[in-house]
């Protein structure tokens, strides 16, 4: 919205020229007037354009988050960017020094393993230098999900270390650029089903972290699915009832759509070539 006002900057100045009523003591002349003082400063505008050129990534990180695409490979590293991106700019713009310290304290607040373990095993990040907290968190998360695996798996958490160095090196099954242009065409979870045999550990859990959205988007679908099963006329009806209806017909709407010959596996693609430096997974063939 901010991004087409700057654009219809020149539009907006002729509106007020033109089509607004500015004579008199009204509160909607006086209001017109305090307007039309604001919009004719270049500088009004030069600020809006800075702001826009701060928040933009932030807007994009939230957009990723909001839906049903499992992106929870996908959260670390795009945080971490938009607190480069804050600290970049506040020494251009003294101002944005505040976001910065925003953000950090948001991070603080939000940020959890699952974070960090995510992005350990997503692809798009195989090529990416990560800080040891990455592998840390990655081993506290395993250590925990690993208690919930079937005991016929034989999965030990004692594997992690040495099948998350395969992977990050490339070797074995991974050592085909095949493998990674398939990386490229499937959600994470997947690419981790088809390819990561090798590394039965990591594959486990790849396969439910990489599945993962990273907000309550899509469980808060379901509040308006409450709203269409308990109304005036089923207000008798008890919790557990209610629960049960909602279940069945959100489980029946998605296995509609699963079996739809038009359905796509929701996901979020690799990032295109940018100006950060960020290698492709293929680079290194």
């Amino acid at each position: 919205m901010l991004r087409s006002l700057v654009g219809s900057e020149m539009c907006i100045r002729d509106r007020y020229k033109k089509n607004l009523n500015e004579s008199g003591n009204s509160t909607e002349a006086i209001a017109n007037r305090a307007v039309r003082e604001i919009i004719d400063k270049d500088s009004f505008w030069t600020d809006l354009d800075a702001l826009l050129e701060v928040l933009e990534p932030a807007y994009a990180l939230l957009r990723m988050v909001d839906g049903v695409k499992p992106t929870a490979g996908k959260f670390y590293y795009y945080a971490q960017q938009l607190q480069n991106h804050y600290e970049a700019m506040a020494e251009v713009y003294p101002w944005a020094e505040s976001f910065v310290s925003l953000w950090r304290a948001d991070w603080d607040y939000i940020h959890c393993g699952f974070h960090s373990a995510g992005f350990a095993v997503d692809p798009e990040f195989v090529s990416l230098d990560k800080p040891p907290e990455v592998e840390i968190e990655f081993l506290d998360i395993a250590e925990r999900m690993l208690k919930a695996a079937p005991p016929e798996l034989q999965l030990s958490v004692d594997n992690v270390s040495s099948e998350l160095t395969k992977f990050n090196n490339k070797s074995g099954v991974f050592a085909k650029a095949v493998v990674w242009r398939q990386a490229r065409q499937l959600p994470g979870h997947i690419w981790w089903k088809k390819f990561g045999a090798q590394c039965p550990t990591v594959r486990w859990l790849a396969m439910r972290i990489l599945a993962q959205t990273t907000s309550a988007a899509a469980a808060e679908s379901a509040w308006s699915e409450f709203d269409f099963v308990f109304n005036r006329r089923r207000n008798a009806l008890g919790k557990e009832r209610a629960s049960n209806l909602v279940f069945v017909h959100c489980n029946a709407r998605l296995l509609r759509r699963f079996q739809s010959h038009s359905f796509e596996e929701p996901f979020h693609p690799f990032q295109d070539e940018s100006d950060d430096g960020t290698d492709d997974p293929m680079d290194d063939e």
